[in-house]
């Protein structure tokens, strides 16, 4: 997955990532308190974003562990919510997958204090219980914080999607950069299966006057 690495910042991500790299999985104990030189010890948010392909017709179970902080949206729905100071906590979601599909996955992580930690893994009737292997997960896209340009609620939104060559996508949207509400667009629907034609898009919103959108570009693939 595309992991944005957000030095010293917790939660409200004002700035771009400090650090953007390709992880193989997400399996980490960073004994020193960074997952890079780059990223200050403890203070730091990560973004985990990409794609998971299933290999059944089956519900897979999504599993959590992270000291502090996380969330995570698996083909759009939020299956984990637990955006908390904690120790080193499992949580776990469920949701039905077709075999062989690639589907957006989006995992976010935050830590204060103490030593971090963060992984991620599934399992399934056919699946025993592991971390999601290299092999079935593909890179996405660093996430983007875009600011509403219309100001209206229930108004028309047009997002400039320039560079656009991905399938697969999610929005957001907040008032205050911490609580997310994914957005339900229509007029016309966005379809996370294929790609968009143009650089621009036109849909219709829910979200709050003078929120921020945040956009996740999923799927490397055209």
């Amino acid at each position: 997955l595309t992991g944005a690495y957000y030095s010293d910042q917790l939660m409200t991500l004002t700035n771009p990532p400090t650090l953007l790299r390709t992880d193989e999985t997400v399996n980490f104990y960073w004994s020193s308190r960074s997952p890079d030189p780059s990223i200050s010890i403890d203070r730091f948010t990560v973004i985990w974003t990409g794609a998971v392909q299933t290999q059944f017709n089956e519900t897979y179970t999504f599993y959590t562990t992270t000291s502090e902080g996380v969330r995570l949206w698996v083909n759009g729905q939020l299956i984990v919510d637990h955006w908390v100071n904690q120790d080193a906590t499992e949580w776990s979601g469920s949701i039905a997958l077709l075999s062989g599909q690639k589907v957006p996955i989006t995992m976010e992580y935050y830590i204060i204090t103490g030593t971090p930690s963060a992984t991620l893994a599934w399992s399934s009737p056919s699946t025993a219980k592991t971390i999601i292997p290299q092999s079935q997960l593909y890179p996405g896209y660093q996430p983007e914080f875009l600011p509403m340009t219309d100001g209206m609620t229930n108004g028309q939104f047009n997002l400039q999607m320039a560079g656009l060559v991905g399938k697969g996508y999610v929005l957001q949207a907040s008032t205050n950069l911490t609580t997310w509400v994914s957005i339900q667009t229509n007029e016309p629907a966005i379809d996370p299966s294929v790609a968009l034609p143009t650089n621009s898009f036109n849909f219709t919103h829910s979200a709050a006057t003078n929120s921020t959108w945040r956009f996740y570009r999923t799927v490397q693939q055209p």
